[in-house]
Parts: structure tokens; C-alpha cells; sequence
């Protein structure tokens, strides 16, 4: 349970279809009406072609939480490969949850499907008995699948009854399709065959034949008499209206409410319950249609449709751009503050936020990791609300969501099957218009958030690559190449009265060199090199040879100022290194009114090597003493 509320959670493809609508809507009414709520997750393709961009759908499944699921819904019908379903279901069984399985059978789950031979033969002794027809010809689907060989037999078993000769010479294979049915039909034509009753597997293939009968110069019903099976919306708007037997997905979400709170009220429900498609009767059989329904309207409504999707596509494209050239995380939530992305809320796993991880490689043993982000809720403004949220918590605003009592619709994100997040929907208006927008809406960000992760990680190695052309890496300061070229810019900018060079140059590098190693040699070099920084840290300093460093300040200062920090520094260091020798250099300091970079370098470098040599005059004289 969650939030006080029983859950379901309802595995389903092409969610966009106009049975799955008609069959969540329902169900959602139902589980409703009896306090429950209702999760669905879904795939925008039918994972059935075992592709390897289909991988990265499946990662929405892995947001399955069965400490909070009393029960799966699997509407898989002619969607998912074998192991997929296994998979799924088996998670399910394993978990102790029970497993309700739609127009289909699985072991170990509760089955709610169709009495597909029963609706067919309505349809067929309509035409046998009804009609009293004995020229049939029957349209099949593909040879050996199931769905067509029951219909076959149908077929077979009713001529029987009715005493009609029938065999393989009345079967032509239109493989379910509208292309393979008119090739079928036309050899019928050709070879003078047409029956006076065309029986058709599906509505698809019905309306094909029909449609290319009609421009043969055939009259339907008056000349060939034509029936199809499945009820899909087509059925209304054809002319003549098609005879079919409807298999009302709303039904089954009826049968499965039913059977589901039968089974939490302490009953057993049966292994396997049939629901039985209801006849429709209308013009392509010769009878009348009491459907008043436009083919205008419809194809109006269809084609008003096709150009909304289209315009949304078009805009879409040109928003996901935007937000792959997005400069920072908090652009991309602000860019992500449209009003096509309504009902929608979009979580991100953390790591997508990291511009220095590779964003083709998976840095969670989970799915989805421990840590989540939420790019957008389209009920908050931008800059609202907590963005860091834990994985267990699935999305901000669980509570207030699942009290609105709609359905929660979630998609996964990828990018080359590296997973990035989910998306969850919220409609308020559950209709086949709005849910067109989830596989739409997933694809665009699936492009928009791996082509920013891209981005973000490519601009970071140019950085790095920058960093390692830009700053030395002993010492962190600018290389001499990076240093004179920001020179200019830098006293541009300022526009400095008097500008002050500091020039440090590190003692002895050869004998620690010599006798310690080159690492303590560098160590030493980072000292000077830290402590011309901190002298300097308000101006633009460099390594500009092996054991030289330069720092230029545009500040108002005296050079005993500075010369007094810098030994400062050195002489903290020394007191508390316990290396076995001590860091010194030698330090020039110039300052001038003069811009020019080759006569300032010059005056400090003169004044260093004069400190240098009277270092060296120095020592030689204790030596000789």
C-alpha cells in the first residue's frame, strides 16, 4: 500500500492505442470507485522485434516496487517476447505479489482474455444462418498462428453444421494485413472467384477487401457480402459500416476489477475467466446500422489530430536542440519550463548532473541509483521546489498525486540504452490525444538530455585539455604561453596607474635535485610557487622557466610589502616541512608606469640576479673564511 491507498501496477505497451485507453480508462474507474489507485508502465514500442534499442525500454520495469504493489496487471497481448513476459512475470510471483495476465495465458498468473472462438462464430452463423449464404470464401490471418487456425476451424466446424462445402479452396491468407489482404482478394477477382460472402479474420483485411472490391466495380452488401472480426474504430466510418464482433477492451478492465477484488476479499478466482466479444451488425452484410456515427467528423477529428502531433514534433525538435546547447543543469530546468510538457513530471539520476562522468558508461548498480533529481514538475515553477530526492520516494508529490485519483503513467529514459531517468504523466484529460505525448515526448528527451550529457562532458575535457595548455601542473599557475597572452587583457582592463612585477627565482634546485630526487625538487618548486600566489593571489602569476616564477599586480603596494610575504611564506614552510633542506629564493620586484612586458621583465630580472649573485658572494666568502 501506499499513502493508505491499495496500488496496481499495470505493465503495457503503446499506451497510445486506442484499446489500451479504453481498457485504462476503465480500469482506473473501477480500482477507483473501490479505493485503489492505479501505476502504469510502459514501452512506446511493442518489444517484440528484440532490437538493442529495445533494451533501454525496458529499464522502466526496474521502477517496480513491490513494497508498495499489491498486485501486477499484464496487458501484454501481441506485444513482448517470451522471455520478456517470463521475466516480468516471474519478478511479480517471486515478490508474493499476485499476476493478472490480459487476453493471455501465463503459468502461475490469473488470465482475463477473450473468447475469441465463440465471438467469431457469431459472426460467422450471422452470415450462415441469418443470410442463409453458402458461397463463403473465408480471408485468413498467417498460416500457423493460432489467432487464425481457431478461426479456421471455426469456419470449418459451422459449414459443417450448416451443411456447406468447405476446404482449402475457400481459404485465401491475407497474413492480418490490409496489403497481403488485397493481393488476395485481387487473385479472387482474376480468377472469377468472388463469393457472395466474404469472411474476413480482421477488421483490417475486411476493410481492405471491401475498399478494393468497391473499386473493382463490386457492390457490397448487394454483390459480395463482407464481415470482419476484432471491432476496431474504423468499423464505424467505413461505407458501407463493416460487420464485426467488438472486443471491448473495456470489458476485460471490468472482468479483471472484478476478479482482482474478488481475490483480495478472500475468493479464489478462476484460472482463466472468458469475456465474450459482443456482435455488431451493421451495412456490409446487408443489414441496417443503428450507428449514427460521422465518417466526417471522424476524419476531421483524425486528420485535426495528425496536425497537432505533427506542429508538437516540429516544435519539439527545435526545443530539444535548446536544450542539448544548455550551459549548466539549472538552464536545463529553466529551458524545461514549457507549457507542451503539461501533467508531466521528469526525474533525472543524479549522475546526469555530473558533467565529469562519461555519459555512455553506467555509474549505479541499480537502474536508477540511490539519488534522483527532478528536471521538471510542470505544477511548480522552475525554482520552487527540493530537486534531490531518494530513489524509494519513485517522485515529489507522491501523495498529492495518487488523491487526484488519476492514473500515473511512467516511461523510462535513455540514451543508447545508458538509462537516464523516467518520465511520469498525470493527464487530466486521459485520452488517446494526450497519451500520443508520452512515447512522443520520451523520444524528443531521450535526444535532448544525452545530447546535453554530451555536451557538459565534452566541454569538460576541453577544459581539462585547456587546464593542462593554461596551468602548469607542478605548480598550478599559468603556463608562460597562457601568462603573456592574458597579459595584455589584463592590464587592458585595469588600466593601472603603476604596475608591479614580481620576479622569484628558487635557490639551489640543482643540489636538491642532486641530492634528494627530482620529486623533492618539484616540491620545492611548488613552495616559491605558492608563495608568489599568496603575495600575488590579486594578480596573474606564472611558472616561466624551470625554477622561475613571475607574478604581475595592478594593486596599489611597496615591494617590501611584498617581498616580506613572500619570505614570510617560505619561512613558515621551512619550520614545519622536516625536509632535510631548506626552500630560499631569490626575488626581484620592479615597479613602473611602463606597459611594455620585455622592459619590465628586464629591470626584475636584473634586480634578481643581483640578489642571486650576492647570495653566492656570500656563501663563497664563508666558504674561504
Amino acid at each position: 500500500m501506499l499513502n493508505g491507498y491499495h496500488i496496481v501496477a499495470l505493465c503495457i505497451s503503446r499506451i497510445h492505442d486506442e484499446q489500451n485507453v479504453a481498457f485504462i480508462s476503465t480500469l482506473n474507474a473501477m480500482l477507483v470507485e473501490n479505493g485503489w489507485r492505479l501505476l502504469c508502465y510502459t514501452t512506446d514500442s511493442d518489444l517484440y522485434s528484440e532490437t538493442s534499442t529495445e533494451e533501454g525500454e525496458l529499464q522502466v520495469y526496474d521502477l517496480l516496487d513491490f513494497d508498495v504493489i499489491d498486485a501486477a496487471i499484464f496487458f501484454f497481448s501481441t506485444a513482448y517476447t517470451y522471455s520478456v513476459k517470463r521475466s516480468l512475470i516471474d519478478r511479480v510471483l517471486s515478490a508474493g505479489k499476485p499476476a493478472f495476465i490480459i487476453d493471455d495465458e501465463a503459468d502461475g498468473c490469473y488470465s482475463v482474455r477473450f473468447d475469441y472462438k465463440n465471438g467469431f462464430a457469431q459472426v460467422v452463423r450471422h452470415v450462415l444462418g441469418h443470410h442463409d449464404i453458402k458461397d463463403i470464401h473465408f480471408l485468413a490471418g498467417f498460416k500457423e498462428n493460432p489467432f487464425s487456425e481457431q478461426r479456421e476451424q471455426v469456419m470449418y466446424e459451422l459449414c459443417e453444421e450448416f451443411n456447406i462445402p468447405f476446404g482449402p479452396d475457400k481459404i485465401s491468407y491475407g497474413n492480418f494485413w490490409s496489403e497481403p489482404a488485397k493481393a488476395a482478394v485481387q487473385k479472387l477477382i482474376q480468377e472469377n472467384r468472388v463469393p457472395r460472402a466474404l469472411i474476413c479474420a480482421n477488421d483490417s483485411m475486411a476493410l481492405a477487401a471491401c475498399n478494393l472490391l468497391t473499386s473493382a466495380g463490386y457492390h457490397v452488401p448487394d454483390d459480395v457480402m463482407i464481415t470482419g472480426f476484432d471491432g476496431s474504430t474504423s468499423v464505424f466510418y467505413s461505407h458501407p459500416k463493416m460487420t464485426t464482433c467488438i472486443c471491448d477492451y473495456r470489458m476485460l478492465a471490468k472482468q479483471v476489477s472484478v476478479e482482482l477484488f474478488y481475490l483480495f476479499d478472500g475468493g479464489t478466482p478462476k484460472r482463466i475467466t472468458f469475456v465474450n466479444p459482443r456482435m455488431l451488425i451493421q451495412e456490409s452484410c446487408g443489414c441496417h446500422s443503428s450507428s449514427s456515427l460521422s465518417s466526417t467528423d471522424y476524419l476531421n477529428e483524425q486528420g485535426n489530430a495528425f496536425q497537432r502531433y505533427h506542429g508538437e514534433s516540429r516544435y519539439l525538435e527545435h526545443l530539444s536542440l535548446n536544450l542539448q546547447l544548455c550551459e549548466n543543469p539549472l538552464q536545463l530546468c529553466e529551458t524545461m519550463n514549457q507549457d507542451i510538457f503539461y501533467d508531466m513530471i521528469c526525474v533525472l539520476k543524479k549522475e546526469c548532473m555530473n558533467s565529469t562522468l562519461n555519459p555512455l558508461k553506467n555509474y549505479t548498480e541499480s537502474t536508477y541509483g540511490d539519488k534522483l533529481y527532478v528536471l521538471y514538475d510542470s505544477e511548480m515553477k522552475y525554482n520552487d521546489y527540493e530537486r534531490d530526492i531518494k530513489r524509494e520516494c519513485i517522485l515529489p508529490r507522491m501523495n498529492e498525486l495518487l488523491d487526484e485519483k488519476r492514473p500515473l503513467v511512467f516511461i523510462g529514459l535513455n540514451y543508447l540504452n545508458i538509462p537516464l531517468g523516467y518520465l511520469c504523466f498525470h493527464f487530466r484529460e486521459f485520452n488517446r490525444g494526450s497519451l500520443l505525448k508520452v512515447g512522443q515526448i520520451a523520444s524528443i528527451l531521450n535526444a535532448a538530455i544525452g545530447g546535453f550529457r554530451n555536451m557538459q562532458y565534452q566541454n569538460n575535457l576541453m577544459q581539462k585539455i585547456e587546464d593542462s595548455y593554461r596551468l602548469d601542473a607542478v605548480t598550478g599557475l599559468h603556463t608562460r604561453i597562457s601568462f603573456l597572452k592574458q597579459y595584455d587583457k589584463f592590464i587592458r582592463e585595469r588600466n593601472p596607474k603603476v604596475i608591479t612585477i614580481v620576479m622569484c627565482d628558487l635557490d639551489d634546485l640543482k643540489h636538491i635535485n642532486d641530492s634528494y630526487n627530482h620529486t623533492e625538487g618539484d616540491n620545492a618548486i611548488a613552495v616559491i610557487a605558492d608563495a608568489l600566489h599568496n603575495a600575488c593571489h590579486e594578480g596573474l602569476c606564472c611558472r616561466y622557466g624551470g625554477d622561475e616564477m613571475i607574478g604581475v599586480l595592478t594593486k596599489e603596494c611597496t615591494p617590501a610589502e611584498i617581498r616580506e610575504d613572500i619570505l614570510t611564506h617560505i619561512a613558515n614552510y621551512n619550520e614545519t616541512s622536516n625536509k632535510p633542506y631548506k626552500v630560499s629564493a631569490s626575488i626581484g620586484i620592479y615597479q613602473t608606469n611602463d606597459r611594455n612586458w620585455d622592459t619590465m621583465f628586464e629591470e626584475a630580472d636584473k634586480i634578481m640576479y643581483a640578489e642571486k649573485q650576492a647570495k653566492k658572494l656570500s656563501r663563497l666568502a664563508k666558504t674561504e673564511a
